[in-house]
């Protein structure tokens, strides 16, 4: 028997899976003790947006297996806190938490479907932001900024990779990114305590480039690249500063320049390409490159105010394959440790 076309037509959506083909929400709210709960879940075209306009807020949003997902958070401040959970294909987030909030947001974004990006901006007082998104083409770009103790912890795990941060006031963060395209880019300009950093990145194509600046406190920023094409420019200006850098593996290259009262730069490279170039500056200043197999080559320059404490101190250790050191002092104590292979070595001192 043949069934008419339009009852076919119809059983077919009966017997269908239920999708919520075009969700949508608004949630604009004004003022006092504000809170939001927004939530859909297999959906499609999905969108949430959601404002709250002072005072007590708090919202949580999740969109789980969401297909077009969006979702747009802005809380205009007093007690903020936020919480997004978006899942599958076209994920994207923009948050914005404004001025004297006490600021927090835990963002998660997964995968399976080209989706991920994410943008949060949390202006004066409190912000912190722990951030998290797993496969395909993530993107995160952050800044926070202002007078408080700003924090994040952010991580992208699988394909596209890149983030950028920014911190001001009292800067702490923590990036690790696991495997395929690679970049971070960091930048802590504190005036009036010291920052903190911690950059991770494992596997195919690494890059970093991380900056920061702080007054008279103390500042520390640590990297470790393990794999694949790696790359490192790190930057470093402080009363009280120390950078140290591990690179294991693959193409390594990394430049690092610091400033200070008290600098200090250690690190290593293992394997494949090498090559390391530190330049210091300041009145106290000290540091070591250990190289190990493969390409080799390292150079440290160190300048020091004229009767500054105890001056410079440098030392490079390479083991195996091609070698090459050069350090170039205004200071007092040069070493230079060479073992296997090419070697060739050089030490100015002024």
């Amino acid at each position: 028997m043949k069934i008419p076309t339009l009852l076919a037509t119809l059983l077919a959506t009966l017997v269908a899976p239920a999708f919520a083909v075009e969700q949508s929400t608004t949630l604009p709210q004004a003022g006092n003790d504000n809170q939001a709960t927004l939530s859909q879940s297999d959906g499609r075209a999905s969108s949430i947006e959601q404002l709250q306009n002072g005072d007590g807020n708090s919202a949580s949003v999740e969109q789980r297996r969401a297909f077009g997902a969006q979702a747009r958070i802005e809380q205009t401040s007093s007690g903020n806190v936020l919480q997004l959970v978006q899942e599958g294909s076209g994920q994207q987030a923009s948050v914005t938490q404004l001025e004297t909030g006490n600021h927090v947001a835990e963002i998660t974004q997964t995968g399976g479907g080209a989706g991920n990006s994410l943008e949060l901006e949390q202006r004066g007082n409190a912000a912190s932001a722990y951030l998290s998104q797993a496969g395909d083409l993530n993107v995160h770009s952050v800044r926070q900024l202002g007078f408080g103790g700003n924090e994040l912890r952010a991580t992208s795990s699988g394909d596209g990779n890149r983030l950028t941060v920014e911190q001001r006031s009292g800067g702490l963060a923590e990036v690790v990114q696991m495997g395929n395209g690679n970049t971070a880019q960091l930048g802590q300009n504190v005036s009036f305590a010291g920052g903190r950093a911690t950059l991770r990145q494992q596997g195919n194509g690494n890059a970093v480039e991380a900056a920061q600046e702080t007054s008279r406190y103390i500042s520390a920023l640590a990297l470790t690249q393990v794999g694949d094409d790696n790359q490192a420019t790190l930057s470093q200006r402080a009363g009280f500063s120390d950078i140290s850098f591990t690179q294991q593996g693959n193409a390594n290259e990394l430049s690092a320049t610091q400033g200070g009262i008290e600098a200090r730069i250690t690190g290593s490279s293992v394997g494949d390409g090498n090559r390391a170039t530190v330049v210091q500056d300041g009145f106290q200043v000290e540091a070591e490159i250990q190289q190990q197999g493969n390409g080799n080559l390292a150079s440290i320059t160190q300048s020091t105010v004229p009767d500054s404490f105890t001056g410079a101190r440098a030392f490079i250790g390479q083991t195996g394959d091609a070698h090459s050191a050069v350090i170039d002092q205004v200071g007092s104590t040069a070493r230079i440790d060479q073992r296997g292979f090419g070697n060739q070595a050089a030490v100015y001192q002024r």
